[in-house]
Parts: C-alpha cells; structure tokens; sequence
C-alpha cells in the first residue's frame, strides 16, 4: 500500500585514584606473567600481601594468596579453595583418659575440621571501583556452573538471599567453631560473577584459632560508608492512552516544521515484538514508535526499537532508552526500504509507527553517493548547523589512516567543516581543523553520523584538515563551507 506521503507498508512480521591503580590496560597477560612493570602490577599485589603478612604474624594463624582471577563481565567463575588436611596419626603417648588440652592451645593448622575448627576466611580483593558478586554454593565444589549470559545480565540471583556484592572491592566469607564444624567452608563452591566489564581478584585463604582483623582496619583506603536499603521504586509510570500521545508526537513534528507526518499500524506478537518494513523518501526523518497500554497489564511498555536499510542491512539508528515509547531519527540521501525493529510492548497489542519528515538541508553535493548525502545531513540537523551555501570551498577525499590537508581561509569568516564515509566501513572517525594555536575536533564511531567542526579564522589565511580513517577499507570525503562573518 503506497499514499502520496512516500511511506508504504510492505509488510510486517510479528577508578581508582592516586599510587593504588590497577592498570589492566597494559594486558592482563602480561601482569600473570609477572612481566609487568613494577607500577604497571599496581598495588592490587601489594594490598593482598599487606593483609597476608599482617594476618600471619598472628600466633596460630596462616595465611596464603592463591591463584589470581582474571573475570570477564557476565562469566561465572568457581573457585577452588584448600581442603583441609586429614589428622596426623599419633605416635608414642597418648593423653591420660579424661585429659584436655592446655589452656591457650589450638588445634593444628590444616586439621581436620571438627569441634576445635578454628575459623576459616576467605577474602576476595579487587580494584576499590570493580563490582562483583559472590554466591556460596552448597551444591558442592564439582557441581556445573550457571551458564554465562551476554553483557548486562547476570546468571547469580538477583535477590538479596545469599549474595554478596563487593564494597570497596571487598567480599570477606567466613565460618569459625561450630559452624564450620558442622558445614566447613572449603566444603562447598564459592562462585563469583564479575559485574564490571573486567576485573582482576586476589583470593585470600586463612585459617586461625579465632576471627582475623578486619581489611578494613588493615587497608583504612578501603573502608566505605553505610549503604541505604534498596527503596522499591514501585510500578513504572502509565504513558497514557495511545490516541494521545500520538496527538503530542504529531503536534511536536508539526511545530518543528515538517512537512507531513504518516503513521503505520500493526499489532505486536504475543511477545511484544514486530518489525516495520516501510519505504521512506528522501529526507530527514524522524521515527516514533508507540505501544498500546492495556489496562492492567502485567508488565510495563518499555519499547525499544531499531532501524536498518533492506537493502544493504546499513545501521540507521537505534533507542534502547527508559521511554516508553522509542524514538529515531535519521537522514537519507535517496528513498530506501527500511526495516524498524521493536520489542517491549505489552504483549499482543496495537503498536503505532509515526514518520515525520523534512527535506534535506541545501548544499551537499550529491556526488559523494547517497549514504555520505544522508550523514552529513544528519549531522547538520542534529547539531543545529546553519544554511549552507550552494557550494563548499574545500572538497578532499582520502582512505584508512591518517591525512592532512592544508587550505586558504579568509581572516573575519567563519566556516563549517565535515568529514563523512563514502563507502566501507569504520570503527572511528575523527575530525580536526588545526588553525592558528587552536585545533577544534570531533569524532564518531559506528553511528550513521558524520564528523563535524566549526570555527572562525580570527588573523589566519591558512587551516589546515586532518582526518583519521579506522576500520575496514574506509573511502571518506571532507568538505568545508564559509557560513558567515
């Protein structure tokens, strides 16, 4: 179906500061090795052997660093501690029936764990700002492992029920006496779950007669203060009825001056999800879409969406906000079939997609092709950039790597330039305009952006370009216009 609007529905388918750093740039590789410089170790090292030597200079107390962890985020890790040595049998005497140990003496270190078990405390040391969980797991040390799950969730519990969350990368286990009689630490699995991205951690095991020093009394830089109970943060908020808030979509595009506004219905799966497969001219978009909010539904409308051309599967934009409703925007330089992803609705409901549009801004040649053409557009408008003159007084091309290119400009004016990707692909793209004793600069990734500076020559007749190009075999084109005095 296909309307004097230019949109058609083809279908659908339902830190840490100062001497105490962790520098794990330098290669966790190389710190297990032992290769690293002596501050590249930082003073993760020193902190765990601060504690062991403080901790063993207590009578009838040992202390050991066992091996180093190295956690990715989102990877559940065992770790296996020391089992305790069997009794020693005993030779020559033995005590007289009725006989107890001195006054002050405790068991030996490594025996068996029984009524005189001492105390065992394991304590796992990271960098002050890494976050981790840890979970004591009776299932026993040969149990398998949770499955690993992507970026931003976690295979530990959620609830407070048995986990610990690091607190100035800090987690202390300990049983003593009769607890660790009758269910010894080193008995069952200790699982932790790194919550940062990455994060080293020393695994501290003691054994002593009684309860050891604090780390917090040892390492003062350590101590945090008290922590306020989790608040329930209650229901999310109602977006209101969908006839409305697509009355304010509307009103808004109307008021920002586009030039006509479309919408396209569908109604989402079971599990709240659908695609959008609209033709969408040439021009700067803009995409809403909304869900229906029924009246008591189990779970809220967190819709979060995400748009692609057919064609070349090329990104255009994507919303993974906290709205309710998701939000793109986005240029293109020639009409394309475009595919708009979303889930988050409430399950099988009415869902609604809102194209506004506007023309492209004047002045970009269209020589450079057709996605270039909608990049800089996209930058001019999200940045608010004035009218352009027909033609650049600069054009450059250039490819992967490093270029600079000099270029005349006249004292009192003011220009703007750009720097976007003709074909391939790039990871970075970075920007510079060097001009007297200044160099303004601008980057972007992956986005469908293109990298743009403005500056004034004060006294100057001479700029100079300078553009860096990563990723695959990327083609760029650099222009540059006088905007105004």
């Amino acid at each position: 179906m296909r309307g004097a609007s230019g949109v058609a529905l083809l279908g659908y388918a339902g830190g840490v500061t100062g001497r105490r750093r962790l520098f794990l740039t330098l290669g966790l590789a190389a710190v297990a090795a032992g290769g690293a410089p002596r501050g590249a170790r930082a003073d993760l090292i020193d902190d765990a052997e601060r504690l062991v030597e403080r901790w063993s200079a207590k009578e009838g107390t040992t202390a050991k660093r066992l091996p180093t962890l190295f956690l990715e985020h989102g990877r559940v890790e065992a770790i296996a501690l020391p089992k305790a040595a069997a009794p020693a049998k005993a030779t020559g005497a033995t005590p007289a029936a009725g006989a107890t140990p001195a006054a002050g003496a405790t068991p030996a270190v490594g025996a068996a764990p029984g009524a005189g078990a001492g105390c065992v405390t394991v304590v796992l040391l990271a960098p002050r700002t890494s976050d981790f969980a840890v979970l004591m797991d009776s299932a026993g040390p040969s149990a398998a492992l949770p499955p690993s799950l992507p970026v931003g969730h976690t295979a530990l519990p959620t609830d407070e029920t048995g986990v610990l969350r690091a607190r100035g990368g800090v987690v202390t286990l300990s049983r003593c006496a009769k607890e660790q009689a009758a269910h010894p630490l080193e008995s069952e699995r200790v699982l932790i779950q790194a919550l940062s991205p990455r994060t080293a951690v020393e695994v501290l095991f003691v054994r002593s007669a009684a309860g050891v020093e604090g780390v917090e009394s040892i390492l003062p830089e350590r101590a945090v203060g008290p922590a306020a109970p989790r608040g329930d943060t209650g229901r999310p908020l109602d977006p209101g009825p969908l006839a409305e808030r697509l009355v304010r979509v509307e009103r808004r595009s109307r008021e920002e001056g586009t030039s006509r506004v479309v919408k396209v219905p569908m109604r989402a799966s079971n599990a709240g999800t659908g695609t959008f497969e609209v033709r969408l001219s040439e021009g700067c978009h803009t995409i809403d879409v909304l869900a229906e909010v029924p009246a008591g539904a189990s779970r809220g409308t967190d819709v979060d969406a995400a748009a692609r051309v057919v064609e070349s599967g090329r990104g255009l934009g994507r919303d993974r906000g906290e709205a309710p409703d998701a939000h793109l925007d986005f240029c293109l330089g020639e009409a394309s079939d475009v595919e708009v992803s979303f889930v988050g609705a409430a399950g099988a409901v009415e869902v609604m997609l809102v194209d506004a549009l506007w023309p492209l801004p004047s002045g970009i040649p269209a020589e450079w092709g057709a996605d270039a053409r909608g990049d800089i557009a996209t930058a001019l408008r999200r940045r608010h950039a004035p009218a352009l003159p027909p033609e650049p007084i600069s054009t450059v091309m250039g490819v992967q790597g490093e270029t600079f290119v000099p270029f005349a400009v006249e004292p009192g004016e003011c220009y703007l330039a750009v720097a976007a990707l003709v074909r391939g692909e790039t990871r970075s793209l970075r920007l510079s305009v060097e001009i007297g004793d200044r160099a303004p600069r601008d980057e972007v990734g992956d986005r469908t952006e293109a990298a743009q500076v403005a500056f004034c020559a004060e006294h100057e007749d001479r700029a100079g370009l300078r553009v860096e190009a990563r990723g695959s075999q990327p083609w760029w084109t650099g222009l540059v216009w006088r905007v105004t005095r």
